[in-house]
């Protein structure tokens, strides 16, 4: 891996061992799996072509990359431009398999960059997406490329919504999602306490006395709330579209709102946490919020912030959010406050292991390597016995 020694060699004290960690929990993990399915790992697998978006914010990330570059021969990685640490680029293994970071509006400019490639190959082909940036494309995919697509792969809920609607989808059973996956479910509580346990580096005069705006009560809103709570703060209002879940929230002791009812409310939160997956940030959300208040969200803003938003926001810079006399701080630019710097060293993200480990070894069934033993109880005490400090 490039530039790993260093950097380890260069890593605070403190982040030493996340460092070490993930490599080493990412090579016994993809160790076990490739066991699971027969595979020698003496040589990368080159029957297939693999296009896989990935974040690239955290060590944890880039070890499942670099592993999985050494696996496939043919991968394509195509870092999320929203949740992407340009510093972290120098140390993928294999630079010539890195696609352009772009925006969704742009993703049309990597299709054409990926139909370049597939003619240039007759090999089978997996697409591994996350947040259906490859949904507005998937019907002319398969089309083009027929028995060839053994598989498309979506990691989010939010992504699943946008296959739905496409023929592939309601046709095809080679499309995947983990998005109701265990392992997933555990990863949207693991970023809730990895947000939670960072507020006051994401917001230096943090109080739980000041009123806070939750939008979105899915798994991760639901627990972000609880975990506030636990913490002391007062007032904790929520917002969702779905009756159902603003039900749940009232239920379980927190104020819930929709949409319309947020719209009596003017200048009346210093914080909004949000999370809805499909632009929950609207006109009625930014005039609730003070002056001098901060905006956070778990994806990113293109996806989070209504149309309206979203213009004004790009116009700015990128800091802040101006709105009818109001400046509004928007935390770590727009995207995923979980994978901040604040927040991309917590061991806990370590956990991620597990569900991309379920990941890459539906990619190996979706090529006929069976499965015959179960990688995931094999490599379990063996992760324990790693994190542990010595």
């Amino acid at each position: 891996m490039n530039n790993v020694g260093n950097l380890l060699h260069n890593a605070p004290t403190a982040k030493r061992l996340n460092y070490l960690n993930a490599h080493r929990i990412a090579e016994l993990f993809y160790r076990q799996v490739l066991e699971a399915h027969n595979i020698p790992h003496s040589k990368p697998i080159n029957n297939c072509l693999v296009f896989c978006f990935s974040h690239l914010s955290t060590t944890v990330n880039l070890s499942i990359c670099n592993h999985w570059m050494s696996v496939f021969e043919n991968i394509y990685l195509i870092p999320k431009k929203a949740s992407l640490n340009p510093n972290l680029l120098r140390h993928i293994s294999n630079p010539t398999r890195i696609l352009k970071a772009r925006d969704r509006i742009e993703f049309y400019k990597t299709l054409v960059e990926i139909k370049k490639i597939l003619r240039n190959s007759e090999l089978p082909v997996i697409f591994f997406d996350i947040g259906g940036y490859f949904a507005p494309y998937i019907d002319e995919l398969s089309f083009l490329l027929g028995d060839r697509l053994l598989l498309v792969l979506e990691d989010t809920a939010n992504g699943q919504s946008k296959y739905m609607p496409t023929a592939y989808y309601k046709t095809s059973e080679r499309f995947k999602s983990m998005a109701y996956d265990s392992y997933k479910m555990a990863e949207n509580v693991m970023v809730a306490n990895i947000i939670l346990a960072h507020l006051h580096s994401f917001i230096s005069d943090w109080s739980i006395f000041k009123p806070t705006l939750v939008v979105g009560y899915g798994r991760i809103g639901r627990s972000l709330c609880f975990g506030l709570r636990e913490r002391g703060v007062k007032n904790i209002v929520v917002v969702d579209a779905d009756k159902a879940r603003l039900f749940m929230a009232s239920t379980e002791g927190f104020k819930s709102l929709s949409g319309a009812a947020l719209s009596a409310y003017k200048n009346s939160f210093d914080y909004c946490f949000s999370m809805s997956g499909h632009h929950g940030v609207t006109d009625a959300v930014v005039s609730a919020m003070k002056n001098n208040s901060y905006i956070a969200v778990v994806t990113s803003y293109d996806d989070e912030f209504s149309d309206s938003i979203r213009v004004a926001f790009e116009l700015g810079d990128r800091e802040s959010l101006y709105w009818k006399g109001k400046e509004i701080n928007i935390l770590n630019k727009g995207r995923p406050i979980n994978l901040s710097a604040f927040a991309a060293f917590d061991a806990r993200n370590l956990s991620l292991h597990f569900l991309f480990g379920r990941i890459f070894s539906t990619f190996l069934s979706s090529l006929g390597l069976t499965l015959s033993s179960d990688w995931e109880e094999d490599v379990y005490s063996g992760i324990l016995e790693e994190i542990q400090l010595r």
